[in-house]
C-alpha cells in the first residue's frame, strides 16, 4: 500500500464538504477583514508594505510580464508548490521540469494519480511569502522598513503570478474541476492574504484571531441553519 493512499482517500471524502464550507465562509471572511484593524490603518501606517507591493506590481506591468523576460522563476515556484503538497500528502516527487517560456511539470508517484490539494495549491498557497514572513517573525524584525518592503514585494509577486496562471486553459484547474475551484479559491485567497496583511501590518495574534473568528462564525451559522 502506498503511503499516499490514506491522505488521498481523506481528501476525496472532504473535497465537496470543503467547497461548501468555503462558500459559506466567504461572507464571514470578508466581514471580518472589513471590521479588522486593517480598516483603521492610514497610508502612512502601511507605506513600506505598499511601496513593496506597488513597486513590484509596476515592475511586473512594465517589465516582468514581457515575453522576452520569460517566466522561469515563477514557473519554478509554481511547480515547487505542487511538489510541497505532494510531499505533504506522502507522494514521491520524481521530477521537476521547468522551462523559460513554455511552462513546467511536477511529476510525482502516489495512489490514484494524486489529489485535488496538490493541483490547486499554487493558486492560493503563498510559497514565497510564507518563509519570508516566518523568518522575519522569529528574528523579531517583522516591522523593519526593509522587511515590510520585502513582504509587500513578495505579496505583489504572488498576486500577479496567481492572476497570470489562473485561466480557462489551465490544466491544474481542469484536473481539480472548475466548479470546485470557483467555490474554494475566493475564500482560500481571502483568508491567506487577509492573514498575511494582518500579520505584517498589525500583529501575528490578530492574524490568528482573524482565522479563528471566520471559523467560529461559519460553523455557528452552519449549525444554526441545519
Amino acid at each position: 500500500m502506498h503511503p499516499s493512499l490514506i491522505p488521498n482517500w481523506i481528501l476525496r471524502i472532504v473535497k465537496w464538504p470543503t467547497a461548501l464550507l468555503c462558500v459559506c465562509a466567504l461572507p464571514f471572511a470578508a466581514q471580518a477583514i472589513w471590521t479588522s484593524s486593517l480598516r483603521a490603518l492610514t497610508i502612512a501606517d502601511a507605506q513600506w508594505f505598499l511601496i513593496g507591493f506597488v513597486g513590484y506590481w509596476l515592475s511586473w506591468m512594465l517589465l516582468f510580464n514581457r515575453r522576452f523576460i520569460g517566466s522561469y522563476l515563477s514557473t519554478f515556484e509554481h511547480e515547487l508548490t505542487h511538489a510541497i503538497f505532494a510531499w505533504l500528502t506522502l507522494h514521491k516527487v520524481i521530477g521537476l521540469h521547468v522551462t523559460w517560456r513554455s511552462g513546467g511539470l511536477c511529476r510525482f508517484e502516489g495512489s490514484g494519480g494524486g489529489n485535488w490539494l496538490i493541483y490547486i495549491a499554487p493558486y492560493w498557497f503563498p510559497t514565497v511569502v510564507l518563509p519570508c514572513l516566518l523568518i522575519a517573525t522569529t528574528s523579531g524584525h517583522l516591522h523593519l522598513q526593509a522587511v515590510q518592503i520585502l513582504i509587500g514585494s513578495t505579496v505583489g509577486y504572488q498576486a500577479t503570478s496567481t492572476w497570470r496562471e489562473t485561466h480557462l486553459n489551465q490544466s491544474d484547474l481542469k484536473q481539480t474541476g472548475w466548479f470546485f475551484a470557483l467555490c474554494f479559491l475566493p475564500t482560500a485567497n481571502l483568508l491567506t492574504y487577509g492573514s498575511i496583511c494582518l500579520w505584517i501590518l498589525s500583529t501575528p495574534s490578530e492574524a490568528i484571531q482573524y482565522l479563528e473568528t471566520v471559523w467560529s462564525q461559519t460553523t455557528a451559522w452552519i449549525s444554526a441553519t441545519l
